[in-house]
């Protein structure tokens, strides 16, 4: 927690207790016609392509939404469970 937030935070509130578990790092090269991104534990790989145009990767967007829509599901309590 930075000084500001700690600064700013409603005593007993849940960012008052907030600990990091988990950072996600991964390295990006090239752009969105034929750039790549990869995890540094190997579990994403992925090849770029821009939308509407012929290529071999997913486009940018196409990630963006996988990667939240399944936190959208947390709020509707349709996270799976097994």
């Amino acid at each position: 927690m930075t000084t500001y937030q700690k600064a700013n935070a409603v005593p007993g509130s849940t960012q008052e207790a907030m600990k990091v578990k988990y950072t996600a790092k991964t390295h990006t090269s090239g752009g969105r016609r034929g750039g790549v991104s990869g995890s540094d534990d190997g579990r994403l790989d992925v090849k770029f392509s821009a939308p509407g145009v012929p290529g071999t990767g997913t486009n940018p967007e196409q990630l963006f939404a996988a990667g939240w829509s399944p936190v959208s599901l947390v709020p509707w309590g349709l996270w799976p469970t097994g």
